[in-house]
């Protein structure tokens, strides 16, 4: 079976922070109905500072639940984004 668009780009993303993080811990959270509702698509850890990454089509926004479970890692300490291309989360990252 052919992988989703946004798939695709998860698993490019991913890819770049292996590439340009060797040392990042990165995991896809697969959705479930034993797994938090909003979590972000992403999980990445890098030298200790949490990032969790919701991966969006280009025109496509984050839910409601998404956007509060965003707030939820921002008030623990970590960071929280969107990214419709694998610069996008590589940016973002990099501002972090």
């Amino acid at each position: 079976m052919a992988r989703k668009p946004e798939s695709r780009l998860q698993l490019r993303i991913q890819k770049a922070i292996r590439e340009k993080y060797p040392r990042a811990y990165v995991r896809k959270i697969h959705g479930s109905e034993f797994a938090s509702g909003g979590m972000g698509d992403l999980a990445i850890c890098i030298d200790g500072f949490f990032l969790a990454c919701e991966v969006k089509m280009p025109g496509e926004e984050p839910s409601a639940l998404q956007i509060a479970d965003g707030k939820e890692v921002s008030r623990a300490g970590g960071y929280w984004f969107t990214a419709e291309s694998v610069q996008e989360a590589l940016y973002e990252i990099d501002q972090a």
